[in-house]
């Protein structure tokens, strides 16, 4: 599970970027892990999400990577590497803890409205959430402090 936290980025981030998918959609429960290979599990009995969700290689903020969100009628598994595009950023306190979401676009026939996505979010956590409209500066800091706590270093032979 380790390696899949230090995927290289797309050539292109931050206007795209690699995700790895750690939940699927249609289910009451979403994964996340941090870079102590610890998973974490946020369940809601009461409803399912109808959204993908799962982390950002080289990515680091508050202790572990950021999340993305986003909604596909397309079928994806759990640990599918996918390219995304980042739309607006997303701050939801969980009790303990807060999570950093990026909420991303594939090339999907779903078009949805910050509106729509704030009361899914608010409704499946049970939590009002902030939205931050540039999530490309929030990739770009996560980024950065993900390459300040892990330095690789490279002998040239």
């Amino acid at each position: 599970m380790n390696e899949l936290l230090h995927i290289e980025q797309d050539k292109d981030f931050p206007d795209k970027f690699y995700g790895i998918i750690t939940s699927i959609k249609d289910n009451n429960n979403i994964n996340f892990l941090d870079y102590e290979n610890n998973i974490y599990s946020y369940i809601n009995n009461k409803m399912r999400f109808p959204f993908y969700f799962g982390i950002i290689p080289q990515t680091y903020i508050e202790d572990g990577p950021l999340s993305f969100i986003f909604f596909s009628e397309n079928q994806y598994s759990i640990l599918t590497k996918i390219k995304l595009e980042p739309s607006f950023f997303i701050k939801v306190p969980t009790g303990e803890a807060v999570l950093n979401i990026v909420f991303s676009e594939v090339n999907s026939k779903i078009i949805i409205n910050k509106d729509n996505i704030k009361n899914i979010l608010e409704e499946f956590f049970n939590e009002e959430i902030s939205i931050i409209n540039n999530a490309k500066n929030i990739l770009i800091n996560a980024n950065n402090e993900y390459h300040r706590k892990y330095v690789k270093i490279i002998k040239k032979l």
